[in-house]
């Protein structure tokens, strides 16, 4: 009995281990067509992950990955912000306090 959804033969490279560890293979996001015809955007849901990536060491992996296999200039960029964001210090003034006992 053949299924209408059968898995297809991919060139996707694949890495077992980042998901086994985080729940996700970045490669699943950044190995897409950018040529199809019928996609606009094809990037837009890297794009939409990357700006939710909130562990470090999960961002590593998404960069080593995309720099070995596509390196791809505007995910770098956009891969390198999200690390800035990451890895930035709250410079905000504490908010003064109306003193008294602590």
């Amino acid at each position: 009995m053949s299924t209408p959804y059968a898995a297809a033969e991919t060139d996707r490279p694949a890495y077992p281990e980042v998901k086994a560890e985080f729940g996700e293979d970045p490669a699943r996001y950044l190995a897409v067509d950018e040529n199809d015809e019928h996609d606009d955007h094809p990037l837009a849901l890297a794009h939409a992950r990357i700006k939710a990536i909130d562990d470090r060491e999960l961002l590593k992996h998404w960069q080593r990955i995309e720099a070995k296999h596509w390196g791809r200039t505007e995910i770098m960029a956009h891969l390198n912000a999200r690390e800035r964001e990451l890895t930035a210090t709250d410079t905000s003034a504490d908010p003064a306090t109306a003193g008294g006992d602590v």
